[in-house]
């Protein structure tokens, strides 16, 4: 497995670890009625502002403890992490697929908010997708790596 892969399956660890707990909370604040009030949206906003930041912390904190590690396994005083034309192929292939996700699951929340859904399950919605694409993203960047394209 190249070092490119290995990036992407901690990415999409975290990806889900972050998007799991998202989810979770937001349940169990449901759960609870916290999303009763009139300050609902505000309070989807507050916890969809920590998902982000939270997801960009966890990132960066196990692709710096993953390159640590694999530096130390593989014992190179200097590794490369250069990033060839394939690569970035591999990325833009895989970020128009993501795209395409998105836009899927952001127009199917903008049916259901015509149809009269909640406007606070439309963002979930909305985040869901978000989730949904930056996976399938990540997965479509390991399958064509394993492709050999």
């Amino acid at each position: 497995m190249s070092f490119q892969e290995k990036r992407m399956v901690i990415s999409f660890v975290s990806t889900l670890l972050v998007f799991s707990i998202y989810g979770a909370v937001i349940f169990q604040m449901h759960q609870h009625g916290r999303f009763d009030g009139a300050d609902a949206t505000s309070l989807l906003g507050r916890a969809i502002l920590i998902l982000i930041v939270g997801a960009i912390i966890l990132n960066i904190a196990l692709t710096i403890i993953f390159s640590i590690v694999m530096a130390i396994a593989q014992r190179e005083s200097d590794p490369s992490f250069v990033v060839d034309e394939r690569d970035r192929h591999i990325e833009l292939r895989a970020t128009a697929i993501s795209y395409y996700v998105f836009g899927t699951g952001f127009t199917l929340s903008m049916v259901a908010l015509a149809l009269g859904q909640p406007a606070l399950w439309v963002f979930n919605m909305i985040v869901a997708s978000f989730g949904v694409a930056t996976l399938v993203e990540i997965l479509a960047q390991i399958y064509f790596y394993r492709r050999g394209f």
